[in-house]
């Protein structure tokens, strides 16, 4: 591998941890509400936080403010290609899994807010969605019929994560990087919901339900904090 090559992997993962760690929801949330996530409900600046504390409104600015990360990371990372000297094309769709894995390290471990950050669900789905966009329109409709089905969102998360590697065989078999960082955002995911796991076996998991209270959506309040911080 040439020095040029692997410079633009260097270049690639750091500019993606950078735009992954902008803190969309703490900015969103002093610059049109005046306050900060942090400082109620589960104190996550994930979208699912927002929604309980601002409304509907804020989870989908929130939400595709996060997402947006993500789809800039993987769209900086094809630009670099276009400057770069393949010797195999597994270099290219390792450039491009680089993106994707370090736009969701940026966001969970974010260095403006003491490396601390969400869980990097937002930010996955929409680097997917950019660079694998069939894979992602699968992990959507898994999350949505899970999560539906079982009224628990920890519980849809972790089945789209746990499918992420299946799609990918399904629709990108022979991209080798892909499938290799598709397995770690999987194991990742099931281990960052482990406790949530323990609850469902127990039958102690908390449901959500989400109901309009004149402009705020609000999550039934039977739902642990716990749960929402470790959403989003």
């Amino acid at each position: 591998m040439s020095p040029v090559i692997l410079l633009d992997f260097v270049l690639v993962a750091a500019v993606s941890f950078l735009i992954g760690s902008v803190p969309f929801g703490v900015l969103i949330g002093k610059a049109l509400y005046h306050s900060d996530p942090r400082s109620g409900g589960s104190r996550s600046i994930g979208a699912t936080n927002m929604s309980r504390l601002y409304g509907w409104k804020a989870f989908v600015i929130t939400f595709l403010a996060d997402a947006s990360k993500g789809a800039l990371a993987v769209v900086f990372a094809r630009i670099v290609t276009g400057f770069m000297p393949f010797d195999a094309a597994w270099q290219f769709d390792l450039l491009i899994v680089l993106a994707v894995l370090f736009s969701i390290v940026g966001h969970v471990f974010c260095p403006w807010l003491g490396f601390k950050g969400g869980k990097g669900i937002s930010t996955g789905f929409g680097s997917i969605l950019v660079a694998y966009p069939f894979v992602a329109l699968c992990l959507l409709a898994t999350f949505l019929v899970i999560a539906g089905i079982s009224k628990r969102i920890s519980a849809g998360s972790i089945c789209a994560a746990i499918s992420l590697p299946i799609w990918s065989f399904v629709f990108y078999g022979n991209n080798v990087p892909l499938l290799v960082v598709s397995v770690i955002i999987a194991i990742a995911v099931v281990f960052a919901h482990r406790s949530n796991i323990q609850r469902m076996i127990n039958g102690e998991e908390p449901k959500f339900s989400f109901k309009s209270t004149g402009e705020k959506t609000v999550v039934n309040e039977e739902e642990l904090e716990e749960e929402l911080e470790e959403e989003l």
